[in-house]
């Protein structure tokens, strides 16, 4: 059987690597559903396949300026960050400081560097990060609203806020999620944990020819298996944490 691009396929492949065809796995159905379910949660949250880097543009509204938040779409894993919705410091029209710093440099351009513009630029910054600040944002994927503490006063309805986010991404409309070898082993080994959860409870489980199924022994091995994918995931397939300093 080739590799799977759908989740039925996908379902059927992983029974048939627990030896579907040869023995009967004991599950049902929708428990092989729930760990399939499980295993792609895991690997959306974790691996950097999982999800993708966006950015939101949204018009704001009146309502969004009265509840002091904008609501992010569905498939929203995490915002992570906005543009200045306006800058105090840099001013705007020609009382932007990086225009006039410009307009007073015109005569001077054929000997001025690009050096000398672009520390300028990081020192204006720097001043308005230090004086004037960003605007905090809060996320919780659970809730999806996105709150921008800030004084929403300074914005109109038809102001746009543009938000950057992670999305995670959908296997409907990406099927090439089901090849994924970290995920094909561990939907594997988690439906290899139910299988030997259920059996289990009938030990010394008898098949054809007098042999019988430890239910124990499968389930041992599973929740090694799983271990030992948990840390490769976190290990191999996650962005690092980034620490902050200072």
């Amino acid at each position: 059987m080739a590799l799977p691009t759908s989740r039925a396929k996908f379902k059927e492949f992983i029974l048939q690597n627990l030896g579907k065809g040869v023995i009967r796995i004991e599950v049902s159905d929708q428990q092989v559903e729930n760990q399939i379910d499980f295993a792609l949660a895991k690997f959306q949250d974790y691996h950097f396949d999982g999800s993708q880097e966006m950015y939101y543009k949204y018009e704001i509204t009146a309502q969004d300026i009265q509840n002091g938040y904008v609501e992010m779409p569905a498939d929203t894993l995490g915002a992570v960050d906005i543009f200045d919705l306006s800058s105090t410091l840099m001013g705007s029209g020609i009382w932007n400081a990086q225009y006039q710093w410009v307009l007073s440099n015109v005569p001077n351009w054929s000997s001025l560097g690009l050096a000398d513009y672009w520390m300028t630029m990081m020192h204006l910054q720097n001043i308005q990060y230090i004086l004037v600040g960003k605007q905090p944002i809060r996320h919780n994927r659970y809730e999806n609203k996105l709150y921008v503490d800030m004084d929403w006063s300074r914005v109109v309805p038809g102001n746009y806020l543009m938000i950057r986010y992670y999305k995670i991404i959908n296997p409907e409309s990406n099927p090439r999620i089901w090849t994924d070898q970290w995920l094909i082993k561990y939907a594997t080994a988690l439906v290899k944990r139910q299988w030997g959860n259920n059996l289990k409870k009938y030990p010394g489980t008898p098949l054809v020819g007098g042999v019988t199924l430890s239910g124990q022994q499968i389930y041992d091995e599973a929740v090694e298996e799983i271990d030992e994918l948990d840390k490769t995931l976190i290990n191999s397939y996650s962005i690092p944490i980034m620490d902050m300093i200072g």
